[in-house]
């Protein structure tokens, strides 16, 4: 009895020693993120009590990198949650990080505005955005959006120090700050200068596409940052 308890014990070591060994190399599929992307979605309707102010070309200016309930939770995976708001501390920009246990960069973001929802699968040679549902296109790790015919959508130029341009199309449109703030500051930096006049709905919405994301990743330890 002794020693079949005792073998026993060492299948289940061994068992678990190879679980730890082969689950850093493994990256989610299709199915688990479809998944994970629909939990994330349902779990933001618990906790985000506040309804999401509009973000219009007055409201895009005023979009600052303070944030109302933030949390990071460390483990296993890392997963955060926040909600970005207005220099008048109006919520306008929700989010959720997780991360995954794989080898090289491998997390999923989901994000809402009162109008957009946003989703990001990322891993190590790109990152799949999604608006609304549907694939945009693909994030280079030189910034480059592409869509599905292998054509430029938008761009983020990371190379500046303080500010992130976001070019859609053919023009800059915004810039992102590069500036991390911490909680519960009086006073807030702006999330975005330079903000173009006659900026599009079409244009503000995958401006908002590529700036989301930078700041979610903004607010995540520097581990998960690019």
């Amino acid at each position: 009895m002794v020693s079949f308890t005792f073998i026993m014990m060492a299948i289940i070591a061994g068992g678990f020693l190879l679980l730890t060994r082969v689950l850093p190399h493994v990256q989610p599929g299709y199915k688990r993120i479809i998944a994970d992307l629909k939990l994330m979605r349902a779990d933001m309707d618990k906790w985000l009590k506040d309804e999401l102010v509009p973000i219009d070309r007055e409201e895009l200016e005023l979009v600052s990198l303070q944030q109302l309930h933030q949390s990071v939770k460390k483990g296993t995976t890392l997963r955060a949650k926040g909600v970005f708001t207005t220099i008048y501390h109006e919520p306008v920009l929700a989010y959720s990080y997780k991360s995954y246990i794989a080898s090289g960069k491998s997390a999923l973001v989901y994000a809402r505005t009162a109008t957009h929802e946003y989703a990001y699968w990322l891993r190590d040679k790109e990152i799949q955005v999604l608006i609304d549902g549907k694939l945009m296109g693909t994030l280079n790790k030189e910034g480059v959006l592409y869509n599905d015919q292998n054509r430029m959508i938008a761009r983020i130029n990371r190379t500046q120090e303080d500010l992130a341009p976001v070019i859609v199309g053919e023009r800059e449109v915004a810039s992102v700050v590069k500036t991390q703030v911490q909680r519960r500051e009086m006073l807030s930096p702006r999330a975005f200068q330079f903000v173009k006049s006659d900026i599009t709905q079409e244009e503000e919405k995958i401006f908002l596409a590529l700036a989301t994301l930078e700041l979610v990743e903004q607010s995540v330890p520097v581990k998960s940052t690019r």
